[in-house]
């Protein structure tokens, strides 16, 4: 069973935690940039779920989708040794 239904990911509350984390984090928390920005729930926020806690938009991660697809890159390459 998922922590978040996957309603959630098209619901106005996900927008609305959306802007309010790029309001928050403007750009990648990574390499900056402020283009093609992708905000992720965080691990924060699945354990706050969890607890029956309201997600927090200053949990949430912004990166873009360069760095997060290194990041994807890398996590299934460790998978692999």
């Amino acid at each position: 069973m998922s922590i978040i239904d996957p309603a959630f990911w098209q619901s106005e509350e996900w927008q609305k935690l959306q802007a309010e984390a790029l309001r928050i984090q403007p750009v990648c928390e990574v390499c900056g940039a402020a283009k093609d920005l992708v905000v992720r729930l965080g691990n924060m926020n699945f354990r706050r779920k969890e607890a029956g806690l309201p997600l927090d938009a200053h949990f949430c991660r912004v990166i873009c989708n360069s760095c997060l697809r290194e990041r994807q890159a890398a996590t299934l390459t460790r998978g692999r040794q």
